[in-house]
C-alpha cells in the first residue's frame, strides 16, 4: 500500500552489525511499500550517518553525548516526535535510540517498534535499561534473541517477530578481490588462510581461535590464522587496534604461534577477506545472529562456527558449515583441521553454504519482515 512512511532513528556513530543490516534492508522497503526517513542521536554523526546518506536518506541528526546530558536528550525528543508526526510509525534500531524513541512516540502518539539485535545478559546494563521499555512491537534478528527476550522481559511473545537479515549474495561477491586481498597479506598460492572476521572483544572467542592454532601446530605448516578487526578506540566513530589487540598478540607469542598469526586490525571490505579466505571462523560464544557467517557462504567459503545464539539459524551442521561447541579449542581445532586435510570436502560445504546463503537469506529478508511488522501495526 502506497503512502506508508517510517522514522528510522539509530544511536551508534559507528558501522556495526545492526547498522550495515539496515543500511542493506531500507533500499528495499520501498518496493514493499514503505518510505523511510531517517535520525540519528548520536555524539557525532560518523560513519553511519555517511552510510545512510550515501542511499539517499541523509538522516537528521540530534547530537547528545551521554543519556545523563538531560538538556541535549530532550531536545532529541522533541525533535524526533516532530518527525514522527509525519510517519506511521518508528523503529528503533537499537537500544540506545529507543530510549528516546519511546518518549517520542508517546508525544507524538505514533506505534513504535524496537528491533532487538542483542543476546541480553541478565543484570547487564542493557537488560536494565530494557526493563523500561515497551515498544508497540519488537523485531528479534533471530529466533535466539526473541526466546531470550521473551524470558527476560515483559514483552508478549505473539508482539515478537523474527527477521533474520539477508545479503544480495551476487553482489556482495561482485565486489570482492579475494587474491588482492591475500596477496596484501602475503600468502602464497599453497597456503591455507583461516580467519574470524569481527569486533575485537572477549566473548567473539579469538582467544579460542589461538588455542585451536596451537592444537593445529606445527604439523600443518601450510595454513595461516588470521584476525580481521578492531575495537572502538575513541568513543565516537573509529574502530582501531589497541589494548585487545596487544593481549592477543601476547596470548600468540606465550603459545608459540605468533609467526603464524596475524592480525590486521580492522577493514571496510570484508567481501574481499571472505573471498581471501579458504576456511572463515566464528568462534562466539553467544552470536545474536551472525550476519559474518552469512558473508562467508554468500562467497562459498567454507565455514566453522560455534553452535551458539543465532548461528545454528543459518548453518545446517555437516551440511552447509561445521558447528562445534562454544569454548572448546580442542572442538575447533578438529574441525578446522579435518577441512585443512580434505579440499574437496571443504569445497562441498562451501558451494552447500553458497546455496543456502542465496536461498534462506535473499537480500530482501529484513526489508520483508520489517514491512509486515509494520504492516500489522498500521492495519
Amino acid at each position: 500500500m502506497p503512502g506508508r512512511r517510517a522514522l528510522i532513528v539509530g544511536a551508534s556513530p559507528l558501522m556495526s552489525g545492526g547498522e550495515i543490516s539496515l543500511v542493506r534492508a531500507l533500499a528495499h522497503l520501498p518496493a514493499h511499500g514503505w518510505e523511510c526517513a531517517t535520525a540519528l542521536v548520536v555524539p557525532v554523526p560518523g560513519d553511519t550517518a555517511e552510510a545512510f546518506d550515501g542511499i539517499g536518506l541523509a538522516p537528521s541528526v540530534f547530537r547528545v553525548g551521554r543519556i545523563r546530558q538531560v538538556g541535549a536528550g530532550l531536545r532529541a525528543v522533541r525533535g524526533l516526535a516532530h518527525l514522527a508526526r509525519q510517519a506511521d510509525v518508528i523503529h528503533a534500531n537499537d537500544i540506545r535510540a529507543a530510549l528516546y524513541c519511546q518518549p517520542a512516540a508517546l508525544l507524538a502518539r505514533k506505534p513504535w517498534t524496537f528491533h532487538a539485535r542483542d543476546l541480553y545478559a541478565e543484570g547487564s546494563g542493557f537488560e536494565r535499561s530494557l526493563r523500561f521499555v515497551r515498544p508497540t512491537r519488537v523485531v528479534a534478528m533471530s529466533e535466539a534473541i526473541a526466546t531470550r527476550a521473551a524470558s527476560l522481559f515483559s514483552w508478549p511473545p505473539d508482539r515478537i517477530d523474527v527477521v533474520h537479515s539477508g545479503l544480495d549474495a551476487p553482489a556482495y561477491r561482485a565486489e570482492a578481490n579475494g587474491p588482492a586481498w591475500r596477496a596484501s597479506v602475503g600468502l602464497a598460492s599453497t597456503d591455507v588462510a583461516v580467519g574470524i572476521v569481527g569486533r575485537l572483544v572477549e566473548w567473539k572467542g579469538q582467544d579460542d581461535v589461538l588455542r585451536a592454532a596451537a592444537v593445529i601446530g606445527r604439523a600443518r605448516p601450510e595454513v595461516r590464522f588470521f584476525i580481521v578487526g578492531g575495537e572502538l578506540v575513541d568513543d565516537a566513530s573509529r574502530w582501531s587496534l589497541g589494548r585487545e589487540a596487544d593481549r592477543l598478540r601476547r596470548l600468540a607469542a606465550a603459545l608459540g604461534i605468533a609467526d603464524r598469526v596475524t592480525l590486521t586490525g580492522p577493514t571496510s571490505d570484508v567481501s574481499s577477506v571472505m573471498a581471501g579466505l579458504d576456511i572463515a571462523v566464528t568462534a562466539s560464544w553467544a552470536e545474536p545472529f551472525g550476519l559474518v557467517v552469512l558473508e562467508a557462504m554468500a562467497h562459498g567459503t567454507a565455514v566453522v562456527a560455534t553452535r551458539a545464539g543465532g548461528i545454528p539459524e543459518i548453518v545446517v551442521d555437516a551440511e552447509s558449515g561445521m558447528l562445534v561447541p562454544p569454548r572448546s579449542p580442542a572442538d575447533l581445532a578438529a574441525a578446522i583441521d579435518g577441512l585443512v586435510a580434505e579440499p574437496e570436502r571443504r569445497r562441498r560445504l562451501g558451494e552447500a553454504g553458497r546455496r543456502r546463503a542465496a536461498e534462506a537469506f535473499p537480500v530482501e529478508t529484513e526489508a520483508v519482515g520489517l514491512a509486515a511488522t509494520w504492516g500489522r501495526i498500521v492495519d
